[in-house]
């Protein structure tokens, strides 16, 4: 800013601005065109810019691709040349980069855009708009590891299975034992029904294993595929995109969200298998045992079930606020850091300290109340599981 004054003091025949309009914000870049057109209405101004709104106004306007000019005219000469890749990214940014979407009291170096996903920068709170879309894109997308993703799941459904089958034989064990107390215990009988056991519980934890190991090695391999895509992509986006999102945003793309996915998909898919087989499977064994017993235990896991909605209802959104401030304090330091010459330069310490003290006050409070509903899950659950086992004990009496 203070080289463009005095460049303008001068008030020069000519005027040249080597891309000295990026280091301002939306609504300098606006005012300062403004005052150039007014106070230095008789000078030639040469302007080499990034932003289309910059330029917008220039006699002329050339268009450089890869070193060749690409196109010459003005503003809407070029923006009415129709099928031409460059042309129409011209015509897709000339609008952002002048609308007038400011707020009093905001640092306005972007237009306000929407950010979707969980991750610095975005907000994770939204709800997926497609999410079956969304998760049959991601599917697509592995669809070269869908053997060793289905053979992960009939070891996980396996491995749960024999996990069942274990307590039953435990039964069968101790009505040994007790038979055997006056008559004489049956030693064989409980040897082969151990070493039965043995095998159950270690075939299952082999499973498991296998299970782990083959979603690792999938996940690990989807995220590096999603990291290139991504980086492709990244290298193929026009220049007026990077001007409208903040580079912490473009960064959570490519670290948080995809290191989100990635944890989602390697523990819903085994977990979602193992919990329905779980669950079926103990339905079964509980009812084939006792039905009072099985529907006391099922009233009691329901009320677990209310208890842990409501408190979720409650953090949701305090989950949601806490990802949000954590994107803007993360934008903000990245932005400070990058620009700290310019920040001491023009003593803006203070006012970026006071600026980060109100965001980091927001993130504690939304964290703060967030973790603390969270932290009733354990304690909740707990007493759920020994209520249920009190219900149990007093029904079966």
């Amino acid at each position: 800013r203070l080289s463009i004054a005095r460049a303008i003091a001068r008030q020069p025949e000519i005027l040249i601005f080597d891309d000295s309009f990026s280091a301002l914000d939306y609504k300098t870049d606006r005012i300062l065109r403004e005052a150039l057109r007014k106070e230095c209405k008789d000078a030639t101004k040469i302007i080499v810019a990034q932003r289309i709104g910059t330029i917008r106004d220039a006699d002329k306007i050339i268009v450089l691709d890869d070193g060749q000019i690409a196109g010459m005219g003005t503003h809407d000469e070029l923006r009415s040349v129709p099928g031409n890749r460059i042309f129409s990214v011209i015509k897709g940014g000339a609008c952002i980069m002048e609308k007038d979407n400011y707020e009093v009291g905001q640092n306005n170096r972007a237009p306000k855009v929407p950010r979707h996903g969980p991750g610095r920068g975005m907000r994770p709170g939204e709800k997926a708009k497609n999410f079956k879309g969304t998760w049959a894109k991601l599917l697509t997308n592995c669809k070269k590891y869908w053997g060793a993703m289905i053979f992960a799941i009939i070891c996980a459904g396996i491995g749960t299975v024999l996990t069942l089958i274990g307590p039953d034989k435990l039964s069968k064990m101790t009505d040994l034992i007790t038979e055997g107390v006056m008559t004489g215990i049956d030693m064989d009988g409980i040897k082969r029904i151990g070493i039965t056991l043995i095998c159950f519980y270690g075939c299952s934890a082999l499973l498991s294993l296998v299970q782990n190991l083959i979603m690792g090695y999938v996940t690990q391999q989807v995220s590096k595929g999603l990291r290139s895509n991504i980086s492709r992509k990244i290298n193929r986006l026009p220049m007026w995109f990077y001007n409208q999102t903040s580079t912490g945003d473009v960064l959570s793309r490519v670290t948080n969200d995809v290191d989100t996915i990635a944890q989602s998909f390697n523990q819903s898919m085994g977990n979602l298998v193992t919990a329905v087989t779980l669950l079926l499977g103990s339905l079964i064994m509980m009812i084939k045992t006792n039905i009072i017993m099985t529907v006391a235990a099922i009233l009691s896991t329901l009320l677990g079930f209310v208890f842990m909605a409501l408190i979720m209802s409650k953090s949701q959104k305090y989950f949601a606020r806490q990802q949000m401030h954590l994107g803007e304090i993360n934008g903000h330091v990245e932005e400070i850091y990058a620009g700290h010459t310019v920040v001491k330069a023009y003593n803006g310490e203070k006012k970026s300290k006071e600026k980060f003290d109100k965001m980091n006050e927001n993130l504690r409070d939304s964290a703060f109340k967030a973790q603390c509903l969270s932290g009733l899950m354990m304690p909740l659950m707990t007493f759920i599981g020994n209520l249920g086992y009190v219900a149990v004990c007093i029904v079966g009496a």
